[in-house]
């Protein structure tokens, strides 16, 4: 996965998934646009990680909805974003 965040880590700016072996048709989604899209322009906040919903989600509110029957593949895929996140922030030395 490859992630962008803006300069100030205030907002995601994109989410690509490179590789994956999930089900065809089902955990696979996890590389359509439809699902990486939900990821631009999120907004990251200090201290609070992005959520995944499994019904619905405010974008404003750093959540996103996950794929339906792929929740578990969803959730990995905010955990990894999370990380890279936490990760990018530690090397350029700026607290999470």
């Amino acid at each position: 996965m490859a992630i962008t965040v803006d300069p100030d880590f205030k907002k995601l700016v994109g989410v690509r998934i490179l590789d994956q072996t999930e089900t065809p048709g089902l955990g696979a989604k996890i590389t359509d646009a439809d699902f990486t899209g939900k990821f631009e322009a999120l907004v990251l906040k200090e201290n609070n990680p992005i959520m995944c919903k499994k019904d619905s989600a405010e974008k404003n509110n750093s959540e996103i909805k996950a794929i339906t029957g792929a929740t578990i593949s969803s959730k990995a895929c905010v955990a990894i974003v999370n990380d890279k996140i936490a990760i990018l922030k530690y090397i350029v030395g700026e607290r999470w």
